[in-house]
């Protein structure tokens, strides 16, 4: 079950406004493996947002960094008047 704060952040996405974080996540033996830095303009929980589930990675500021979220239900909020495009290929 996750906590209250990791649910809230499950449905939250992060614009890097300053600073550095660095994406991580831990392989199944524990070693913890470094994904990408991302620094100011990059965009980190995009997935999270859209469907509200959790993420393995994890991202931790590595200088002091501001940072501007949006949340799940803001960003439904401000498209519910609106129709979001998906694409969608047929396999074969």
């Amino acid at each position: 079950m996750l906590s209250r704060r990791a649910a809230l952040l499950a449905a939250t996405a992060a614009t890097v406004e300053d600073g550095l974080l660095k994406v991580t996540m831990f392989s199944n033996s524990g070693t913890e493996r470094i994904l990408a830095f991302r620094g100011p303009g990059a965009i980190v929980g995009k997935l999270a947002i859209i469907d509200g589930l959790p993420r393995t990675p994890s991202a931790v500021a590595v200088r002091d960094a501001a940072l501007r979220f949006l949340s799940r239900a803001a960003l439904c909020k401000k498209t519910s008047s609106r129709v979001l495009p998906i694409a969608v290929q047929a396999s074969h």
